[in-house]
């Protein structure tokens, strides 16, 4: 079935993009129904956050000890954030897509890590669309650090979000478009 229909009682899509629900999807056609897939997703994406703000700590301090506590400090939020480290939501993929970003931007060197840092930007996007706000402090940061690479994180970023977009507009006969923009741009 599709994800974005004309509202029914019987289903109502969420204003998210797509990613998250078919790799829970996929994950489910192996592991059976319920939370458990939804859950695991999560889980997995969590602790690809913990490993890359390992990284992104222990690269920007040259010592891995700032490494382990960058990580040690966001898993000590858990609690503090209301504990959605492992909810079958978006936000834990979404999280990790866009550490992996922000450190292939802070640490790739050429033109094909600021491709890949897109890419990987643009699967944030495809799991919730506040990437959208990301995308533009790391490409002023590439404007201001590596202008060579700034032009093509935002060209293939662009290009990735607009034809995602039309694609899964098209799709889902506009219904996309509306529960991604039209209805949250409606929220008081």
């Amino acid at each position: 079935h599709s994800l974005y229909i004309h509202p029914r009682l019987r289903f109502t899509p969420f204003p998210y993009p797509p990613l998250y629900f078919y790799t829970s999807a996929a994950f489910a056609t192996l592991l059976g129904d319920g939370l458990l897939p939804l859950r695991l997703v999560s889980i997995l994406a969590s602790l690809g956050s913990f490993l890359l703000l390992f990284r992104i700590g222990s690269r920007e301090s040259s010592h891995p000890v700032a490494g382990l506590l960058a990580a040690s400090l966001f898993a000590a939020t858990f609690p503090l954030s209301g504990a959605w480290f492992d909810l079958a939501r978006v936000d834990s993929l979404f999280l990790f897509f866009v550490l992996g970003s922000v450190y292939l931007v802070r640490f790739g060197r050429s033109s094909g890590s600021a491709a890949a840092a897109a890419g990987v930007l643009a699967l944030g996007y495809l799991t919730k669309q506040s990437a959208l706000l990301v995308a533009a402090p790391l490409a002023l940061w590439l404007l201001l650090a590596q202008r060579r690479r700034f032009l093509v994180f935002t060209s293939t970023f662009t290009t990735l979000v607009l034809g995602s977009s039309l694609l899964l507009d098209r799709l889902h006969h506009g219904w996309f478009w509306f529960y991604l923009f039209e209805l949250p741009l409606s929220f008081p």
